[in-house]
């Protein structure tokens, strides 16, 4: 079974760390870490920063966003040839702790141990220099997981329920390959394609 896993391009993931704000990025992250999460019953804590801007806000919370999109992915069919879970599948308000971010939470909950991070956040990029803005630049810098950053959501909408299609150019790599897992997980738990 080990050795299965190992040759698994998505390695056994546990939890998950989501980091969005009230924007049209942080929505839609908010939609797909919670796609994610319920479809490998991943521990997730949501950490929601106050951008100050209510402008733009969508109509639910991250919180209830993340939890429309987890409760339309237990509703999704496993794909053929996936093992039924032995475990029971903890209830969807066992899998999600969320809070709002202060300054030093990314930091802080990072070093707890987290398998994947999703992010989501106004402006994830830094107008001043080619990089990341804090906190997402310590994130990167001291994370050792993958992580899904969602960029130029401005006019998009997940509402609970609708597919997901999604395109992803791959070159083979273990990188590609692992983006490849992530996104065929979306695409399934949402109903979607994957092209």
């Amino acid at each position: 079974a080990e050795e299965a896993e190992q040759a698994q391009s998505l390695p056994r993931m546990e939890r998950a760390l989501v980091h969005v704000d009230a924007s049209h990025n942080g929505q839609f992250t908010s939609s797909l870490a919670g796609l994610f999460a319920a479809r490998h019953n991943l521990l997730t804590t949501l950490l929601e920063a106050d951008n100050g801007d209510d402008e733009g806000t969508a109509p639910l919370a991250s919180r209830e966003r993340w939890l429309a999109a987890a409760r339309s992915a237990q509703n999704a069919p496993k794909p053929p040839g996936q093992p039924a879970s032995r475990a029971a599948v903890p209830s969807l308000d066992g899998l999600l702790q969320a809070r709002s971010a202060r300054p030093d939470a990314v930091t802080r909950e990072i070093a707890k141990g987290y398998d994947i991070a999703f992010v989501g956040l106004d402006q994830p990029l830094s107008s001043v220099a080619s990089r990341f803005e804090e906190p997402l630049h310590g994130l990167i810098a001291s994370f050792d997981g993958p992580v899904a950053i969602l960029m130029n959501a401005a006019d998009r909408v997940l509402a609970p329920g609708s597919p997901l299609h999604v395109l992803i150019p791959t070159g083979g790599s273990s990188d590609s390959r692992l983006a490849t897992e992530v996104a065929l997980t979306l695409a399934g738990a949402s109903r979607g394609t994957l092209t």
